[in-house]
């Protein structure tokens, strides 16, 4: 399992604050178009920063997920 698009996403949400709300109000659409695997999705949205730590994301950067945790939740897309 390849870790780096999480980072990438939580790295982004940090670094840019347009991103950051797209990610707590749609995180669908936030993550679309990233490499990312199912429980680190589910590891993001749920802001888990210890699953996403045990998945490989740098403490430091998986702290900040509890921030990004969305404020609705979107319909799954297929």
């Amino acid at each position: 399992m390849s870790i780096e698009g999480a980072t990438a996403v939580l790295q982004r949400a940090h670094d840019d604050s347009d991103f950051r709300h797209l990610l707590k109000t749609q995180p669908d659409r936030a993550m679309h178009g990233y490499d990312i695997e199912p429980d680190e999705r589910a590891a993001i949205i749920s802001g888990d920063s210890a699953r996403l730590t045990q998945l490989g994301v740098a403490e430091t950067l998986s702290e900040l997920a509890l921030d990004y945790k969305p404020t609705r939740q979107e319909p799954t897309q297929p």
